[in-house]
């Protein structure tokens, strides 16, 4: 009989000790999956106390906890070497050009800690190919594992999509993306012009007074409103697979270096609701799109007005999509179907 592969997971985490919904996505729920119940051995802590002697690979997620430093940093990969685990560095934003976006995050002492684990990881998890071509100079032991969706978690499961009478558009996303949706609101603002009560923007998560004063909106957004017990991501992506109803979906991106490392994520969650999405023209999404099958890719806001007319007003078109975009999810991106994939991720850290 196979012995099975004992993996604890120190999850980032926020000020209230919940996992973040990338911890989730990566780690949590792939790692913990039933089908490698006879496989792993799994266990999960926000503190290293928790990490058994028996632990074989230790996966660190992002920058672990609210207050970390060095010095936090250093304890914990001095508690991996203890138990001569293989200490896994996974991280799914490229920090470094981070930096040049936000001025308040990362730190210094974010990045003096992300640094640290870069060089001491015995290997790195990232979620595409442009963070292991970026950071393999840090270290050269770094294994992809893109993101997956959890079929779990799709609720409200439809056989045919919903038609509107009205055509939603939704866009959803943290408020770090606020230049990447200001970047398509003038379009929006001309789709409004053009077909009026037609056609609904919603927007999840992503709205602040800040957005609509500064880009003087003259058209209605309508901001979903969600409940905080359902902020934890299990919770939340059954809430949003079973009540969110777009007809499009869209995630636009600027043309930052930062944005080059982001994933198809996005891809996923329009797709587990049956949305036909449009997409910026970054290489993940390239990677999964077929144009006019089952999405869009834009790369200037000619693309993006383009692709939202004929969306909105080619109803067959749209619904294919829509279908198309389901059976791809199903059949290509859930955990289910990456199992054997996500198994062998964690066998060859190990033998390496």
């Amino acid at each position: 009989m196979e012995n099975k592969i004992r993996v604890h997971i120190i999850p980032e985490y926020g000020i209230d000790f919940r996992p973040h919904g990338s911890a989730y996505i990566r780690l949590l729920r792939p790692l913990y999956h039933p089908l490698l119940s006879s496989k792993l051995i799994v266990t999960d802590s926000v503190t290293y106390d928790d990490i058994l002697d028996s632990t074989q690979v230790v996966i660190v997620d992002r920058f672990w906890r609210p207050d970390i430093n060095l010095e936090y940093a250093k304890i914990l990969i001095d508690k991996i070497k203890e138990v001569h685990a293989k200490f896994v560095y996974a991280f799914d934003d490229d920090f470094f050009a981070l930096q040049a976006v936000r001025k308040d995050f990362p730190t210094s002492r974010h990045i003096e800690v992300f640094e640290f684990f870069l060089q001491n990881a015995d290997s790195l998890l990232v979620t595409t190919d442009f963070l292991k071509n970026k950071y393999k100079s840090w270290n050269d032991a770094v294994q992809v594992l893109p993101n997956f969706m959890d079929e779990r978690l799709i609720c409200g499961m439809k056989i045919q999509p919903v038609v509107n009478e009205v055509v939603r558009i939704g866009y959803m996303g943290t408020l770090t993306h606020k230049d990447d949706l200001e970047m398509v609101l003038p379009v929006l603002s001309n789709l409004h012009q053009k077909f009026g009560s037609r056609i609904r923007f919603e927007l999840l998560g992503a709205v602040t007074p800040e957005i609509l004063e500064n880009n003087k909106i003259d058209f209605p957004i309508y901001n979903i409103p969600t409940n905080p017990e359902n902020y934890e991501y299990p919770l939340f992506m059954s809430w949003f697979t079973s009540t969110v109803n777009w007809d499009i979906g869209i995630s636009p991106f600027k043309d930052y270096e930062f944005n080059k490392a982001k994933s198809y994520i996005k891809f996923l969650d329009y797709a587990a609701i049956q949305a036909a999405g449009i997409f910026s023209k970054i290489e993940e999404y390239q990677k999964v799109i077929r144009p006019g099958e089952n999405g869009f890719l834009a790369e200037n806001l000619q693309d993006w007005e383009a692709s939202f007319i004929e969306l909105i007003e080619n109803s067959v078109l749209r619904n294919n999509i829509k279908k198309s975009v389901y059976f791809d999810l199903l059949n290509q991106h859930t955990i289910r179907k990456n199992i054997t994939r996500i198994y062998k991720t964690i066998q060859d850290i190990l033998l390496s």
